[in-house]
């Protein structure tokens, strides 16, 4: 590829999960393919027009039955050639953004994201059948990591009270652990009985009973986390809603519902943006506007 294009991916690494940059990588090269752009002045001579007819191309080859699927991968393509022109205008590499004028797709039934009460939250914490699984979610719950966060763990990175998480880009982090999590932690690792260095392992090869440990990967976490809501009586609808990711947001929006303010929490969920913090605590704005509400004093007789 072109010197800005590797310049691009060089700040991406800063702060996008490398599960993210794949996904970058792959609709940029498609793009590029598509369009025969080998270096900087073919992204020059790209059109409006060139914008619109690619939109409509990606319609038409991506392939799916499901016509709202389709129109979803499309927009996401479209987003991310939006953030990577937007970062050649930055850079003064290109003087405006064809894709700025685009509009996106219009989707059907477009999922809004959504938290755990405490109620719910609490009822996958106990319904839970492993020590492992237990501390996974405490984890995930309270400290608010990421699945591949969760997954890099190791057991030195739990230290004195602190947790050490390294985050997106390889960026590395103390935060304090919540007395609670290190208790499930450390029960956890009481009935372990091996000496993997991950912190969170299962055993692989030869079946379940005599396999060696290895530590788990991005996708157990993400079958692990509909399992137990699935255990936790979750009706069908809000097991699809939920994610590995809604850990994270619901520890957002709890921490909001409890009085923090978005730098703290900002803060805790290392977020390099507070604009991305407000996105996280969204969901929760409708309750506290009730609460809100409420606590309004009312005219004394």
């Amino acid at each position: 590829m072109f010197v800005e294009y590797d310049k691009y991916l060089n700040d991406l690494q800063m702060d996008k999960s490398p599960h993210t940059i794949r996904s970058y990588t792959g609709i940029l090269s498609r793009f590029f393919n598509h369009h025969n752009i080998s270096d900087i002045s073919g992204i020059k001579k790209f059109s409006e027009d060139q914008a619109s007819k690619y939109q409509e191309y990606l319609l038409n080859n991506i392939g799916g039955k499901n016509k709202n699927t389709i129109t979803v991968t499309v927009n996401n393509h479209i987003r991310v050639l939006k953030v990577f022109f937007n970062w050649l205008k930055e850079k003064h590499c290109i003087k405006k953004n064809t894709f700025d004028g685009l509009k996106y797709l219009r989707e059907k039934n477009k999922k809004i994201p959504i938290y755990l009460s405490i109620e719910e939250r609490d009822s996958m914490i106990n319904a839970c059948q492993s020590l492992r699984d237990k501390a996974m979610l405490g984890i995930m719950f309270f400290q608010g990591l990421r699945r591949e966060e969760v997954v890099g763990l190791k057991i030195s990175d739990i230290n004195n009270g602190d947790i050490i998480i390294i985050g997106k880009g390889g960026k590395i982090d103390v935060q304090k652990l919540s007395p609670y999590v290190e208790t499930l932690i450390y029960n956890y690792l009481e009935t372990r009985g091996d000496n993997n260095i991950y912190l969170f392992v299962a055993r692989h090869g030869f079946g379940h009973d005599n396999g060696d440990f290895t530590g788990i990967t991005a996708e157990t976490v993400r079958q692990r986390i509909k399992y137990i809501a699935k255990k936790a009586g979750f009706n069908e609808k809000r097991i699809e809603e939920i994610s590995a990711h809604t850990t994270r947001r619901t520890c957002a929006c709890q921490l909001a519902l409890a009085g923090e303010n978005t730098f703290t929490i900002q803060a805790h969920l290392r977020h390099s943006s507070i604009t991305i913090t407000e996105k996280y605590i969204k969901p929760a704005m409708k309750d506290l506007s009730k609460k809100a509400v409420l606590a309004i004093p009312v005219p004394k007789e």
